[in-house]
């Protein structure tokens, strides 16, 4: 599961083929994720939200995911 603030961002990873489907709210992710799980299938998911926020939603529900990173664009302050 991705992390995207930014709708349009989100809109291009889905139209790249970086996330197969978006997701709006945590719960929805995490049900969509457990489903797949389930049926043994991938998928490669964007959540549209806040990252801080999400990640707060996440540890209050003692929900840590394996691995954690940011992926921006360093040098570019106004796009990143």
């Amino acid at each position: 599961m991705g992390i995207e603030v930014d709708e349009k961002g989100m809109e291009g990873r889905i139209e790249s083929g970086y996330a197969e489907v978006k997701r709006d709210s945590l719960d929805e992710g995490m049900r969509v994720g457990k489903e797949g799980k389930k049926e043994g299938k991938g998928l490669w998911m964007g959540l549209l939200g806040n990252g801080g926020e999400v990640l707060a939603e996440m540890i209050g529900g003692k929900l840590i995911g394996d691995v954690l990173r940011e992926q921006r664009c360093g040098e570019d302050g106004l796009k990143g």
